[in-house]
């Protein structure tokens, strides 16, 4: 039986946060671009939000998780996001 890494573990607890963070945010998202904003003035503010939804979202898991995660993972979220945007 194969063990895990701490990375790999992480991955693994940081899917359902991501996934929440993602949902919640397609309307921010449509809402930005509709608004008339570029994809790269959106991006910093849906970042931001990104970050704050996961922070909320590993707290309440009791996940522990770096800064420099929560960023990547925010910075991902947004990039993806605004490439991609939701329809109606």
């Amino acid at each position: 039986m194969k063990t895990r890494t701490a990375k790999q573990q992480q991955k693994i607890e940081m899917l359902l946060p991501v996934s929440d963070a993602h949902y919640v945010l397609e309307g921010v998202a449509r809402t930005l671009l509709r608004s008339g904003l570029s994809r790269e003035k959106a991006m910093r503010p849906l970042m931001n939000a990104a970050n704050r939804l996961l922070r909320v979202a590993v707290t309440d898991r009791n996940i522990q998780v770096s800064d420099k995660v929560l960023d990547e993972e925010a910075r991902k979220i947004a990039a993806k996001l605004l490439r991609n945007p939701p329809k109606d």
